[in-house]
């Protein structure tokens, strides 16, 4: 999350961001870890969890690859708009280090999630009208809309990994069975 965050510009403490390299390997090795284990043995529980911890090292390894997109990310400042949305993502995720209500964590980045999803059809749309009108340059539409669909993936990521670790933890999930609902994730 520090690494996210430092990304995105947000001031961390210091010494909390590990790096891409050193994040990188910890999922590899997480992921090595768990091939490891035999599942014939294990009880349905025990590989449900297994099965969870996979849905968490996936979906920090996408957030991972997220932050690798420079591009994305250097857009988010150029504008007014998408600054503000970024700013939404940086303050849902100033807590991260300290999580005393899991769930309300989770319900939390769902609602960023769904706001940003929304946020996004509603800036798409103005972008490719200002492109139909000449008003933006379409390289400068696409890098934006690039951006757009980047804070939407970064905050669906986000919500998927705290409830999965929620799952694993056994807190009850904001909701039923963790599926998305809506018509896009």
């Amino acid at each position: 999350m520090a690494h996210l965050r430092s990304c995105m510009g947000a001031s961390q403490p210091s010494g909390t961001d590990y790096g891409w390299d050193n994040i990188e390997t910890a999922v590899s090795e997480a992921r090595s870890y768990l091939d490891k284990i035999e599942l014939p043995s294990r009880s349905d529980v025990e590989i449900s969890s297994i099965k969870g911890m996979y849905h968490v090292l996936d979906h920090l390894d996408r957030l991972l690859y997220r932050c690798s997109q420079g591009d994305r990310i250097s857009e988010l400042p150029k504008d007014r708009r998408l600054n503000r949305l970024a700013s939404v993502m940086i303050a849902a995720t100033d807590g991260y280090l300290e999580i005393d209500d899991p769930l309300k964590c989770e319900i939390l980045l769902n609602r960023v999630r769904r706001f940003l999803r929304r946020q996004s059809k509603l800036r798409r749309d103005l972008l490719i009208s200002d492109a139909a009108t000449d008003s933006l340059p379409d390289d400068v539409v696409w890098a934006r809309l690039d951006a757009l669909r980047w804070l939407h993936r970064v905050s669906y990521h986000l919500w998927r990994i705290r409830w999965h670790l929620n799952a694993l933890e056994g807190v009850p999930s904001g909701r039923k069975g963790g599926e998305v609902n809506d018509e896009v994730a």
